[in-house]
């Protein structure tokens, strides 16, 4: 563990109204890490943001990076963006951990310039995984990492965020746009019957 500098520690270099950060996790494992820029507040389309990052590790090397942003105007319907995909899933919650439980497909950028890129944010319970489905489009799984308990937690919501989707950039040019889907976990007899109430007998 002595070769590796984790984790990496990142701040906004100024106190925003606008956006704050989520580090996600990181180990000696993961080969990069990252964090999620996360809007507090609505924004004036049109607006240009602006606004730094910096990021440090254990030994103390940090580096700042400048950052900005503009809102636009998202015009292009969800749906087309993310076909025939689900706002419910079901999952029992005797389902054996790494099981694939769901998945999403998204339209990428007709020049294919640019590779959509899922993210999923939500409980650590579950995970994504991509892959191409064409030389355009992706198709990502969505797995249970960690076992569930329906007595503890009887749904999940989980958020899947595609970067540089397909958008009618006529009128729409962000990069970034996002699909809700509820997790309704299943409840299995996972206790013994026993007997509560015995009335006596005579």
């Amino acid at each position: 563990e002595g070769f590796f500098d984790y984790p990496l520690i990142f701040k906004l270099g100024e106190v925003s109204n606008i956006v704050r950060l989520e580090t996600l996790n990181c180990t000696r494992f993961n080969s990069i890490c990252q964090a999620n820029v996360i809007l507090k507040n609505r924004l004036e389309i049109g607006r240009i943001y602006d606004f730094s990052v910096s990021v440090s590790n254990s030994k103390g090397d940090s580096d700042v990076m400048q950052c900005s942003f503009r809102a636009t105007n998202a015009t292009t319907p969800i749906e087309k963006i993310f076909p025939g995909a689900p706002s419910l899933l079901t999952v029992s919650e005797g389902a054996r951990r790494n099981s694939e439980i769901g998945y999403i497909r998204v339209r990428g950028k007709d020049s294919g310039e640019r590779k959509v890129l899922l993210e999923l944010y939500g409980p650590s319970q579950f995970g994504l995984r991509q892959r191409l489905i064409n030389e355009r489009d992706v198709e990502g799984s969505i797995w249970l990492l960690n076992s569930l308990d329906y007595e503890k937690n009887p749904s999940h919501h989980v958020t899947i965020f595609a970067n540089d989707p397909w958008t009618d950039t006529t009128s729409d040019t962000r990069n970034i746009a996002s699909w809700p889907i509820f997790i309704s976990v299943l409840d299995e007899q996972d206790t013994p019957p026993m007997f509560t109430q015995v009335p006596p007998t005579t």
